[in-house]
């Protein structure tokens, strides 16, 4: 047995005794031993996206393909590509499963769509011929899991885009759901060496920059540029993302739809009607205008990765902030209620006692005196 295959079955073992204690040591003894059996010289990749899904897939030297259920300890689905496997990848590890790679002996590489299983036919898949020689492995980018590269085995290495179809599900003629399958475009191809690339792999961070071996001893640093200028629709496939965040994306897309009606509203008022205004709504008018531009900034900041408290906009939105409330004080001085002072003078002096003659003021209290009349 291969180190490989050593190292596979050990982390298979694992997985099991993690899913599978509760249940007797028999029965999960007994689906390690035919694991192995099944599982001998196959090549590995686990989808661990919930508790719900946990599945193995693993291609051998014949051709097959099988998916393993880790869940119910059960083989979920299998086929043959006709050619030895090298090489299967799922498209994302931390969603539903999606899409899945295999590349084989003869220089062919298939996409199988695993979003929808047909009860007889499988998972839809499409095929693509690249060369003569061996495709030893495949890798997707992890910024758009939609592009993927292969290396094969005359020294070349060919990225690849994945196109949806459409509609990604139909039913047959009796009723059952089966997978529809998109189609793979060239997107770039080189040759880096004589030799085989045996190994690939992505930075997940760095957007462009990944690594391979080749058969010549040789590491290879590349960077592959222009993954920016992709349409933005290579990123917002709505199967993509996890649906934890639909909510959160919907409630943004709707609050961008506000600002936009909101901006378009002010986009049609011509300068020479804000002129018209006082000169306390124009400054209104203006302040607003200042603090959405500088909001949106702040919004595009975020999505873009930088902190935008670290950045002079917030310094700038303090500045409005300031002026705002200096406005609004004053708006409020205006609306509040002015104090007329004759008529205040008058409440206050038909309020005080007032002695009608000197007499009356000698003999009488002050109670008794005379008091005007109100007017």
């Amino acid at each position: 047995m291969s180190l490989s295959a050593l190292i596979a079955h050990a982390w298979l073992a694992k997985e099991l005794l993690n899913h599978f204690l509760p249940q007797c040591c028999g029965a999960v003894w007994g689906a390690w031993f035919r694991a192995d059996k099944v599982l001998r010289e196959g090549m590995y990749l686990c989808n661990a996206y919930n508790r719900e899904e946990r599945v193995v897939c693993a291609g051998y030297d014949n051709g097959d393909i099988k998916l393993f259920d880790l869940k119910t300890m059960s083989l979920r689905w299998e086929t043959n590509i006709k050619n030895g496997v090298c090489s299967v990848e799922f498209d994302r590890k931390d969603v539903n499963m999606n899409k899945l790679v295999a590349t084989s002996l003869e220089g062919k590489f298939h996409v199988f769509d695993m979003r929808t299983q047909h009860p007889t036919k499988g998972f839809a898949s499409v095929s693509e011929k690249v060369q003569k020689s061996t495709i030893w492995q495949v890798r997707h980018l992890p910024q758009n899991r939609d592009v993927f590269m292969t290396s094969g085995g005359a020294g070349s290495l060919h990225l690849w885009k994945y196109e949806y179809p459409a509609q990604r599900l139909k039913k047959d003629s009796e009723g059952a759901e089966m997978g529809v399958a998109g189609s793979v475009s060239l997107l770039q191809n080189v040759t880096l060496s004589t030799q085989p690339i045996s190994s690939l792999d992505w930075s997940p961070d760095k957007k462009g920059l990944c690594v391979c071996g080749a058969f010549d001893q040789t590491l290879r640093v590349l960077i592959v540029t222009k993954l920016n200028k992709m349409e933005a629709s290579d990123y917002t496939n709505p199967e993509e993302y996890p649906t934890e965040i639909h909510d959160y994306l919907a409630t943004f897309e709707q609050c961008l739809g506000s600002v936009e009606e909101m901006l378009k509203a002010m986009m049609l008022v011509s300068r020479s009607d804000v002129q018209k205004l006082e000169p306390l709504e124009q400054a209104k008018l203006d302040l607003v205008s200042v603090y959405t531009l500088n909001s949106l900034f702040w919004v595009y900041l975020t999505v873009q990765g930088v902190n935008p408290k670290e950045h002079p906009v917030k310094q700038e939105l303090e500045r409005v902030k300031t002026y705002m409330n200096k406005v609004k004080e004053i708006a409020e001085k205006k609306k509040a209620s002015k104090l007329d002072k004759g008529a205040a003078s008058r409440f206050v002096r038909n309020a005080l006692w007032e002695p009608s003659t000197e007499s009356e003021k000698k003999n009488k209290g002050p109670g008794k005196g005379k008091k005007r009349k109100m007017d």
